[in-house]
């Protein structure tokens, strides 16, 4: 039985990954989990798996906690060092996992002195530009003998260019659980049966799943919809998603003009009846992050053409006039003649839709995605 370690520093990583790793503890993987996060401990319940909360100092990716960090960094090393030997010794532990910088930065020398398989887990999305140029310096001093594994090219090439120019980067790509049609039956998913249908006819709805905490595009969402209500009326948008945003966001509907056509329909568990009504899928997420490249596959596998702008990191799953269209960056002009576009002609909303759905079911399926991972553990 493979013994792994896998340590977590991170206030909630996202469903995707913990998915994945549920699943090496179904496949009787023998996990050792190390979390600050109690709530990533309880989603694991399984006899061959340890779990313990740990404290590895504050976040080191936040300046102001640098030199607090570096005080408490041999104390958290000598400490951890006891720990990881015991497990070496008495489980035969082979290969460490790392989520974020604290657990890179305090076991990746500990590992290397033990001669442990060390894995770093890098996520879509994450910037270095803003953080503390000592602990970047910190992280490159221990790239060496490192396996690095991001789940776009993008992320891959944007490491290899900026921060980690000789690491060796593996990416395992995105895949998503095809059984992921489930519904629930409330005002809400009444609602999403009854947005098709309008005095005129069926509703084309532009569907988009944002997380209304995070930077956005729907300014740019918003004036492209007026533009396309010039050309045709029976449009609808329907943002799925909760955050200190979403008021704002009612406001600005308003200001635009825009607000009978759009619906803010909050959070939502079960997003089957949405799929079912959508006809085109917008990324309106400024930077996406995991579990929004996972929400474009889900898209795709519904048969919904994508429209993403440009530079995001899409690129990797959405192929321009393939299975949808990149916009780009900022051009709500271009946004509206796409939607106008797919709107007037079916037979090319239903070729992208195809598309998509094949390109899913051929490279981004679940399984693939952990076999892949697999293969570098």
């Amino acid at each position: 039985m493979t013994k792994i370690l896998i340590i977590n520093s991170s206030r909630q990583p996202s469903k995707t990954l913990k998915e994945l790793f549920q699943s090496l503890e179904e496949k009787k993987y023998h996990l050792h989990l190390l979390s600050s996060n109690p709530d990533f401990l309880k989603d694991f319940s399984r006899e061959n798996t340890t779990k313990q909360k740990v404290y590895l100092g504050p976040k080191i990716n936040e300046k102001e906690n640098i030199f607090i960090f570096l005080f408490l960094f041999p104390f958290l090393c000598l400490w951890r060092f006891f720990s990881l030997l015991f497990l070496k010794i008495k489980s035969d532990l082979k290969t460490i996992i790392c989520f974020s910088w604290n657990e890179r930065i305090i076991f990746t020398p500990l590992a290397k002195l033990l001669k442990l398989k060390i894995v770093w887990i890098e996520k879509p999305g994450i910037s270095y530009k803003n953080n503390s140029k000592l602990a970047i310096k910190l992280l490159k001093s221990l790239q060496k003998g490192v396996k690095i594994i991001v789940f776009t090219k993008g992320t891959g090439e944007k490491l290899e260019s900026e921060i980690f120019p000789k690491a060796e980067i593996k990416n395992i790509s995105l895949g998503i659980k095809t059984d992921f049609y489930e519904y629930q039956e409330n005002i809400f998913s009444n609602l999403a049966r009854a947005i098709d249908l309008s005095a005129q006819g069926k509703c084309f709805t532009v569907g988009a799943i944002i997380d209304l905490d995070k930077i956005h595009q729907m300014e740019n969402v918003f004036r492209s919809l007026k533009i396309c209500l010039n050309g045709f009326s029976n449009l609808r948008l329907v943002v799925i998603g909760e955050g200190k945003e979403k008021k704002q966001l009612s406001w600005l509907a308003r200001q635009t003009g825009v607000e009978q056509y759009v619906y803010l329909v909050g959070s939502q568990s079960y997003l089957g009846r949405w799929w079912e009504s959508f006809d085109v899928y917008l990324v309106a997420s400024l930077k996406p992050k995991l579990t929004d490249f996972n929400t474009v596959l889900k898209a795709m596998y519904a048969r919904l053409p994508v429209i993403t702008f440009e530079g995001e990191g899409v690129e990797d799953i959405v192929i321009n006039e393939q299975n949808g269209f990149l916009i780009p960056k900022n051009d709500y002009e271009v946004l509206a003649e796409k939607i106008i576009q797919l709107q007037q002609k079916p037979e090319l909303k239903k070729f992208l839709g195809e598309n998509g759905h094949n390109l899913v079911k051929k490279h981004f399926t679940f399984q693939e995605q952990l076999t892949r991972l697999e293969n570098e553990l």
